[in-house]
C-alpha cells in the first residue's frame, strides 16, 4: 500500500497488523509525529521487528527515521539516511535509493557541508524526475536552492524555488508548498528585499496552517521577526520570534529552536538585557552542540562574546571570541583575521589601560618600585609578542587552506568541461542519425512522386504510339486524342522541371543569383507561357503589377515561382474563372505580391499541410490536371533563399490567395 509520510511516498508491505496501525496512525497524525522520543523509539522498535535486514520495509523505515530526526538530531538522521542508501543500494531498491539521496541532501545541508548537500540533492533530484515522483522533485529542488544560498547566489536559489512552487501547486501539497514559499521569503531577506520577503511568508504562514504543520508555521514566523528586524521594528520582531520558538519547542525542532534563541538573543543584546541574552545564548549552545548544527552554534559564540565583552567581563569574551574563530575557520575559508585581531588589540588596549590605572593606584597608595613597573610593562611586551605570533600563524594557516580550495575548484571545473564536451559529442551524434533519417524519407517521397504522376503521361504517350504503329486508329483519330496528350505531356514537362529543380536544391547545387529585375515583364512572359491553358479554360488572368516595379532577386527562380503559383491557380479553378495578380508595398524594404483566384479553395487542414514534403499529397484540378506537389515547396524554398516569405489564405469553394513578400531594389 502506498502511505504518504510528511509527504515522502513509500512502499510499505508489512505482514503484521500493528505495524500497519502504527504507519495509519502516523499517517493522520503526522502533525504531532515527533513531539516526544517515544516515538523515535516506537520506530526503532518496529525496525528491528521486521524479520529480514535486506529488505525494502526496512529501507522505508530507515528513510521515515532520517527524515523525522533531520532537523531534531542530525548525527542519528545522518545515521538511519546512510544505512538506508547503503541498504537500498544492496538489494537495487530504486525507489529506497531516491529518498535516500534526498534525506542526505538536506542533512547535509543542516551540517553546513555545501559540497555533500548538492552532491546527494542532485542525485535524487534525477531519480525523482525518472519516477515522476513530484513530491521527491519539491523537496531535492528546496535542497538545491538553498545551497546556492549559502553561496550567494540568490537569482539560481529563486529559479530552483519558483520551479518547486508550480509542482507544489500541481500536486496541491500544501506543507511543500508552505516549506517553498518560506526559503523563497529567506532569499529575498539575504537580497535586503523585506518587502517582497513578507508577502512570501504571508502566503507561506497561510500555506502551514492549511496543512497544519507546525514547522512550516514556525519557519514563516521566523522569516516574519527577520522581515521586521531588517525594517527596525524590534517589537514585532521580538513578537514573532516568540510565537516561532513557541511553535519549534511544540514540534521538538531543534534547528529552528537554536535559530530562534540567537535571533532573540540578538534584540536582547542591542537592548542591553545581558541576563536574558545569556540565557538565551547558553541553550542555543547547549543545542548546537549536542545535536550538531555547527552554524547556528557558531553565531551563538560570537553573539555570547559580545555580550560578555559589553558587559565588560574581557576574560569570557575572548574565550568565546576564540571559540568562534575556531569553529568559523572550520566551516568557512575565513580570508583574514582583521575583525578579531581589532577586538583582541582593542581588549589588550582596555586591559592595558586599566592594568596601568590600577598600578598607578597602588603606586600612589603603596608606593610600589619602579622595578614593579619594569617588570609588568615586560609583562605585557611579551603577552602582545605571543598574540602577534599567534595572528601570523593563523593568517598562514589560513593562506595554505585558500591555496587548497583553488586547487579543487579548478580540478572540479575541468571535470565539468570534459562533461559538457561529451553531452556536446552525444547531441552531434543524434542530429547527424536524424538527419540521416530525414534524407531516408526524401528518398522514397522522390520514388513515389516518379512512380505515381509521372509514369502516367508517359505510358499514355506509349500506349498512342502503339496503337498508331499497328494502325488500329486513324490518322483523325490520333489527331483528336494528340489534343489531350499533348496536356498531359505539358503537365509532364512542368512536373519533371519542378523535380530536377527541387532536387538540385536539395543536393545543395542550386546558386541565388540576385540582381535588379522588373516584375511586370517576368508576370507578363508567364501569361504568354499559359496562353493556351487559359483559352482552354476560358479562364481570365488580370496583371495588375505595373512596369518598373524592380525587386532585388534571382530572375530564373522568379520566373519559376510565378509559373508554379500561375499554374496552381489555372489548375483549381474551374471553367470561366478569374485570377489576378496585384501587389502592395509592406513598408520602404518590402514589397507583397497576392495571386487570387476563384478557384475551389482549400480547408485549414490543406493549407497547414501546403509546404511540408512529409505531408505532400498531389491533388488533381477542376480538369483532372495532375502534379507532383513540388512546385510550391520549391516555391517556398526559392522565395525564403530570396528574402522572403510566403504564406497562403484560403476559403473552400470560394478561392485562395498565395501571397509572398521579396525585399525591395534600391531604385524603387
Amino acid at each position: 500500500m502506498l502511505i504518504q509520510f510528511k509527504n515522502i511516498y513509500i512502499l510499505l508491505m508489512f505482514p503484521k497488523v500493528i505495524i500497519l496501525f502504527f504507519i495509519f496512525f502516523s499517517t493522520i497524525f503526522h502533525a504531532w509525529a515527533f513531539q516526544s522520543p517515544s516515538v523515535e523509539d516506537s520506530l526503532v522498535n518496529l525496525l528491528n521487528k521486521i524479520d529480514t535486514k535486506q529488505d525494502t520495509q526496512r529501507v522505508n523505515m530507515l528513510n521515515v527515521l532520517a527524515f523525522e530526526l533531520r532537523n531534531i538530531d542530525n548525527q542519528k538522521a545522518l545515521k538511519y539516511g546512510e544505512q538506508a542508501l547503503s541498504l537500498s543500494e544492496k538489494i537495487n531498491f530504486k525507489r529506497g535509493m531516491m529518498v535516500a539521496n534526498g534525506n542526505l541532501g538536506w542533512i547535509y545541508y543542516r551540517m553546513d557541508n555545501n559540497e555533500k548537500s548538492l552532491n546527494y540533492a542532485v542525485k535524487g533530484l534525477k531519480m525523482a524526475e525518472e519516477f515522476k515522483d513530484i513530491a521527491q522533485q519539491i523537496s531535492n529542488l528546496n535542497t538545491i536552492a538553498c545551497d546556492y544560498s549559502d553561496r550567494a547566489k540568490y537569482d539560481a536559489t529563486i529559479t530552483y524555488l519558483s520551479k518547486a512552487i508550480l509542482l507544489s501547486k500541481k500536486i496541491s501539497d500544501q506543507y511543500l508548498l508552505a516549506r517553498t514559499l518560506n526559503n523563497i521569503a529567506s532569499s529575498y531577506l539575504l537580497k535586503s528585499k523585506p518587502d517582497s520577503a513578507l508577502f512570501y511568508t504571508k502566503q507561506a504562514l497561510s500555506a502551514g496552517e492549511a496543512a497544519q504543520n507546525l514547522h512550516t508555521i514556525a519557519f514563516a514566523f521566523r522569516n516574519m521577526g527577520d522581515v521586521y528586524f531588517q525594517k527596525k521594528q524590534i517589537s514585532k520582531a521580538l513578537a514573532a520570534y516568540q510565537e516561532a520558538l513557541k511553535k519549534s519547542e511544540q514540534e521538538n525542532n531543534n534547528y529552528l529552536t537554536i535559530s530562534l534563541k540567537n535571533r532573540t538573543a540578538k534584540i536582547y543584546l542591542e537592548a542591553n538585557l545581558f541576563s536574558l541574552a545569556i540565557n538565551e545564548l547558553d541553550k542555543a549552545i547547549q543545542i548546537g552542540k549536542q545535536y550538531n548544527f555547527p552554524y547556528e552554534l557558531h553565531i551563538a559564540y560570537q553573539l555570547m562574546s559580545e555580550v560578555y565583552k559589553q558587559n565588560k567581563d574581557f576574560e569570557k569574551a575572548l574565550d568565546f571570541q576564540l571559540r568562534y574563530m575556531h569553529l568559523h575557520d572550520s566551516l568557512y575559508d575565513a580570508e583574514t583575521n582583521k575583525q578579531t585581531a581589532m577586538m583582541e588589540n582593542q581588549f589588550e588596549s582596555e586591559k592595558k589601560q586599566s592594568q596601568i590605572a590600577l598600578l598607578a593606584k597602588n603606586n600612589a597608595l603603596q608606593q610600589i618600585t619602579i622595578a614593579q613597573k619594569n617588570s609588568l610593562l615586560y609583562w605585557i611586551l611579551g603577552a602582545l609578542m605571543v598574540l602577534s605570533l599567534l595572528i601570523f600563524l593563523l593568517a598562514r594557516y589560513n593562506r595554505q587552506k585558500k591555496k587548497a580550495y583553488k586547487t579543487l575548484f579548478e580540478q572540479r571545473n575541468a571535470i565539468a568541461e570534459q562533461n559538457e564536451e561529451i553531452k556536446q559529442a552525444k547531441e552531434e551524434l543524434k542530429s547527424q542519425s536524424e538527419h540521416l533519417k530525414d534524407l531516408n524519407n526524401l528518398k522514397d517521397k522522390i520514388l513515389a512522386i516518379i512512380s505515381h504522376d509521372l509514369r502516367s503521361p508517359v505510358a499514355s504517350l506509349s500506349n498512342l504510339l502503339a496503337l498508331f504503329n499497328t494502325s488500329e486508329i486513324s490518322k483523325e483519330e490520333l489527331t483528336l486524342l494528340i489534343k489531350g496528350l499533348k496536356k498531359n505531356i505539358d503537365v509532364l514537362s512542368l512536373n519533371m522541371d519542378n523535380l530536377l529543380q527541387w532536387a538540385y536544391t536539395q543536393m545543395g547545387g542550386l546558386q541565388t543569383n540576385k540582381e535588379i529585375v522588373d516584375i511586370h515583364y517576368i508576370i507578363e512572359g508567364k501569361m504568354n507561357f499559359f496562353e493556351v491553358n487559359l483559352l482552354n479554360k476560358r479562364i481570365g488572368l488580370q496583371n495588375k503589377v505595373p512596369e518598373n516595379t524592380f525587386i532585388h532577386a534571382d530572375k530564373e527562380q522568379l520566373r519559376l515561382i510565378f509559373r508554379n503559383l500561375i499554374a496552381n491557380a489555372i489548375k483549381f479553378t474551374p471553367i470561366k474563372g478569374q485570377i489576378i495578380i496585384d501587389y502592395e508595398k509592406e513598408n520602404e524594404n518590402y514589397i507583397i505580391f497576392n495571386i487570387k483566384d476563384t478557384g475551389v479553395g482549400m480547408t485549414k487542414e490543406k493549407v497547414a499541410s501546403l509546404f511540408s514534403i512529409d505531408k505532400k499529397i498531389s491533388t488533381q484540378g477542376t480538369e483532372g490536371e495532375k502534379g507532383t506537389g513540388l512546385g510550391l515547396l520549391l516555391c517556398k524554398e526559392f522565395i525564403e533563399k530570396n528574402g522572403g516569405t510566403i504564406w497562403v489564405k484560403s476559403e473552400l469553394y470560394k478561392g485562395s490567395t498565395f501571397s509572398f513578400k521579396l525585399p525591395l531594389s534600391a531604385i524603387c
